[in-house]
């Protein structure tokens, strides 16, 4: 009953495999939720809550109060093992293709590739390249023009009236990420939407973006950075993310600087560098036309 959801599932099946950790499911099989009870949540928070691996983050409150409700809450909180830290498991890309026959009048699919992660050079080029895709769906309520500059609108919805959606996305983590788009269409349609979704990641790895096309996009990014911060979960998000990943939280002023700094040139490298990595698949609803993995591998070569 969730599409979007199970393909979401799917591609990282598809782009990481069940060796990696990246690659199994989030949601557990109805097979296996009797096995999962108290004791079993109480052994596995014993074994992982500790004080080494928490980050406490507030938002509208004084640090010394912050520090105060630390130590009330949380204070008895065991450390975990001394000793060397424990082994951080380095996932492995690897590509490829998940599909499943359903009952829906939409195919789902999804074209992505590596785009390296949080720790990457490439970090802000990504999401600057991200904005300059944009997309989303062809029946908007944002109305007429929301969204035209993208190209994900201006090269497909507008162009292509069955397509029911097109939306580039950016998934990141500490040593990998993904980067791709997500589409939707009618059956007849889906070999079709894979030419054009294929393209489009061609084109912005062909050749650099406009100075005009890459400065629209870095502004939307950093509208986008200062409207999310406005919200206190995500701002204590963002604090506890950043903390985790780099040890340190950046201020929103100087992220926009180096957001500035991204060059067309730096955008078209990033492009150019995901798609030498191999593609990942994930269809969901009438398959039937979809593209075999290797006919749809060859569009990229």
């Amino acid at each position: 009953m969730n599409p979007h959801g199970l393909v979401t599932e799917m591609i990282y099946a598809a782009a990481y495999t069940d060796a990696s950790p990246l690659g199994r499911p989030l949601f557990c099989p109805a097979r296996n939720t009797h096995k999962i009870g108290q004791a079993e949540l109480k052994a596995f928070t014993d074994a992982h809550y500790k004080a080494n691996r928490m980050v406490l983050a507030g938002a509208g409150v004084e640090h010394a109060e912050l520090v105060d409700m630390a130590k009330k809450h949380f204070g008895g909180a065991k450390p975990g093992a001394g000793g060397a830290p424990e082994k951080r498991f380095t996932p492995k890309y690897v590509g490829g293709d998940e599909r499943l026959r359903g009952d829906a009048d939409m195919t789902q699919v999804v074209l992505c590739f590596e785009s390296g992660g949080w720790l990457s050079p490439n970090l802000l080029p990504i999401c600057v390249l991200h904005m300059m895709l944009g997309g989303g769906s062809s029946f908007s309520p944002g109305g007429p023009g929301k969204g035209m500059y993208s190209r994900l609108y201006t090269n497909l919805l507008n162009k292509h009236h069955w397509i029911d959606s097109a939306t580039a996305f950016n998934s990141m983590h500490n040593d990998t990420g993904l980067i791709g788009i997500y589409g939707t269409a009618a059956p007849r349609d889906v070999s079709t939407l894979v030419d054009v979704m294929a393209a489009e990641l061609l084109d912005v790895a062909k050749r650099a973006p406009t100075a005009e096309e890459t400065t629209r996009a870095k502004n939307q990014l950093k509208s986008t950075v200062f409207m999310n911060l406005e919200s206190a979960p995500v701002l204590t998000e963002d604090l506890g993310r950043q903390m985790l990943v780099f040890g340190k939280r950046e201020d929103p002023v100087e992220l926009c600087k180096r957001i500035d700094a991204v060059t067309p040139e730096a955008v078209h490298k990033a492009a150019k560098q995901a798609l030498s990595t191999p593609v990942s698949v994930a269809a969901f609803g009438d398959v039937s036309n979809l593209p075999s993995l290797q006919e749809i591998a060859r569009r990229f070569q």
